[in-house]
């Protein structure tokens, strides 16, 4: 569905942006590049009423774009964050297998709605290239489907599990005391959402444990970094004695912001500590311990060398979705396959 990083995990939301651009005022580049690759055809002249229906059905469509990026953009808090849009920004994206189907659903329905309400030889090329390319993120999700569990979750180079504080540290501004009380509620929904929706560790470690029952496991080397990794986000304070962890530096030093500039009072500041630090020891702390916790347990069954991709379960066709997600962006509409260009089930 998709894969296990972050950035692979908001891949779909930053890829619908693309058809934002594909209007005709904001696309020229891409216009052109696309008139040279294109196969010559007969010159025909268009009538001013086709004219006219052409530029009615693109507008139509590009605005019900511009809808769809917005429902699409609402599965994730995290890319909200990373675009500077402030709602939402005391959530986090959910990560169980639930909330995947539910997205690949979503795109299933909304390629369907676009298929009844939007007349293909009515659109401009632009917008026959961002029509194509909506009907190429289903097909290539459905074909990424088949392999969800063939991703490795936790491992050293994705580091999602890094990833948390990073986005706190980063990512989350903190400009009034409304914004700070948002970013305690994040560290909680990092780590200790409601019971009945799990929490973002939890859902990953879950996924790493299907993962490894069919034996997909990265090398003992990227256990070992992940531990070591986990293991430091929560040394120091508030978590053991020692100098500040990182995460409660920053915390207090966006406390501290606000209060300089008269935000907050000190009895708000207090607070907000106070706050912030039972949610880093009572949510936060656990969670990475329970991944710790994991790994070392995990670690025994994992294998010292790297083995090649045939030692994985479903492995054929191979799933070179990133490859074909970087190439079909320079072909012109309806010049190619869009089911010849993806894997296949024989």
């Amino acid at each position: 569905m998709k894969w296990l990083s972050v950035f692979r995990l908001l891949l779909p939301v930053a890829a619908s942006s693309v058809l934002i651009a594909c209007g005709p005022a904001d696309n020229a580049a891409q216009t052109s590049a696309s008139n040279e690759a294109a196969v010559p055809s007969p010159v025909t002249v268009a009538s001013p009423e086709s004219t006219g229906d052409v530029q009615d059905e693109s507008v139509r469509l590009n605005a019900w774009f511009e809808e769809k990026y917005e429902e699409e953009l609402a599965f994730s808090p995290i890319q909200q964050t990373f675009l500077g849009v402030t709602d939402n920004n005391d959530q986090i994206d959910d990560f169980s297998l639930e909330a995947q189907q539910e997205q690949l659903n979503w795109k299933r329905d909304s390629v369907t709605e676009m298929r009844v309400n939007f007349n293909y030889e009515q659109l401009n090329a632009d917008a026959k290239i961002s029509y194509d390319l909506w009907e190429y993120q289903l097909a290539a999700s459905e074909a990424a489907n088949q392999f969800r569990i063939n991703g490795y979750v936790f491992e050293q180079m994705s580091a999602v599990h890094s990833f948390f504080p990073q986005l706190l540290i980063a990512f989350h501004t903190v400009e009034d005391a409304d914004d700070m009380q948002a970013y305690v509620s994040r560290i909680e929904a990092y780590v200790s959402r409601i019971e009945a929706t799990e929490v973002a560790l939890d859902q990953l470690i879950a996924l790493s444990q299907e993962a490894a029952a069919a034996g997909v496991r990265p090398p003992r080397f990227a256990f070992d970094s992940v531990i070591d990794s986990a293991s430091q986000i929560i040394t120091g304070v508030p978590f053991t004695e020692g100098e500040d962890s990182a995460i409660w530096a920053d915390t207090q030093q966006k406390i501290a912001t606000l209060r300089e500039a008269e935000a907050i009072n000190q009895a708000q500041a207090d607070e907000l500590a106070n706050a912030a630090r039972a949610a880093l020891v009572d949510h936060w702390q656990p969670a990475y311990e329970r991944l710790i916790a994991w790994q070392q347990e995990d670690i025994v069954n994992a294998s010292e060398m790297i083995h090649s991709r045939k030692s994985q379960p479903f492995v054929k066709p191979r799933p070179s979705t990133k490859r074909r997600r970087t190439s079909w962006l320079m072909l012109p509409a309806r010049r190619w396959s869009i089911i010849g260009s993806l894997p296949t089930s024989d």
